[in-house]
């Protein structure tokens, strides 16, 4: 018995493709503290294209960007189109023309977010549980580096990442103007992976990120900083009332966009499966997977890497 599922991004019941081994680190081009603390950053977030234009000419580092156009000259430049609470973030788009401008890279902006998530500043349980999903053709065939102004949980880039696999086209390259702390990590490392399947047991975990619509239930297409935060919650019970904790204030804080009308019912059936006869049953079987369980933490990669 597994508990019921928690909205998510219908996306996610397609198939996703774990991270190939090496992928490579996320390139900043500043600090998140930079970035945030730029005086034009919220009005780029919020919409104005003259803002976002000119935060990236003051942060982005053009000799970074040569050096990543040098490893991939024949990429094309992704941007994340993300719609915020007060209007299209269009720092991604302006960080794309500029790579463009600098090194020459052709810039797609045809690839665009299909559904709203509002992420800037969330925790990361809102995060996992509100994913972008996106649209648009993919050029098949070619070599694509994926844009963001900030990677966190690196989740959409991750969700782009997909997209862009099932259009054809190879992901070989990410880069952000800002990040926060151990994010440029991005894909799952093989350590945390076999710490995930040893304290959840695979199959399980399987089911329970296929139910919760998260990479229609492939570990290995977690984020590195997603795998930790599940890992961390020391049982998918606890996992789960998070994702129902995140679901529960969104929907308290009145995003009409984040729950259709015909899914405010599964609403209701996550709060009274936190008290019903089927989550005890799913106790139980978590209880008896547990010999596989183990108590030592994943430790931080950010350096050894």
């Amino acid at each position: 018995m597994t508990p019921p599922a928690i909205l998510g991004n219908m996306a996610n019941h397609l198939q996703c493709t774990p991270w190939p081994e090496n992928f490579p680190r996320v390139v900043p081009m500043s600090s998140g503290v930079a970035l945030q603390n730029h005086p034009l950053h919220s009005a780029a977030k919020a919409g104005d294209m003259d803002a976002a234009a000119q935060l990236v000419l003051d942060l982005a580092k053009p000799d970074k960007i040569k050096l990543l156009a040098a490893q991939f000259p024949n990429a094309v430049v992704v941007p994340v189109h993300a719609q915020e609470a007060h209007g299209i973030n269009h720092i991604p788009r302006k960080f794309a023309d500029f790579i463009s401008h600098i090194a020459g890279l052709e810039a797609d902006t045809e690839i665009i977010q299909s559904s709203t998530a509002f992420r800037t500043g969330k925790g990361g349980w809102y995060r996992l549980a509100f994913r972008p999903s996106f649209e648009g053709d993919v050029q098949p065939g070619r070599e694509h580096i994926l844009v963001d102004d900030c990677v966190t949980g690196g989740g959409s880039l991750s969700e782009l990442r997909q997209h862009i696999i099932r259009g054809g086209g190879n992901v070989v390259a990410m880069s952000t103007i800002g990040y926060a702390q151990f994010s440029t990590n991005i894909a799952l490392t093989e350590n945390t992976r076999n710490s995930l399947n040893l304290r959840y047991n695979s199959v399980i975990l399987y089911d329970w990120l296929k139910q919760n619509n998260i990479y229609g239930g492939e570990a290995g297409a977690l984020t590195e900083s997603e795998a930790r935060l599940i890992y961390n919650a020391e049982s998918l019970i606890v996992a789960t009332e998070r994702l129902t904790e995140a679901k529960q204030q969104a929907f308290s804080a009145s995003q009409p966009e984040l729950f259709p009308r015909s899914r405010q019912e599964e609403i209701a059936a996550l709060s009274s499966w936190a008290v019903s006869p089927e989550r005890q049953q799913f106790e139980d079987m978590m209880r008896e997977a547990g010999g596989h369980d183990h108590d030592e933490h994943v430790q931080d990669n950010e350096h050894s890497r």
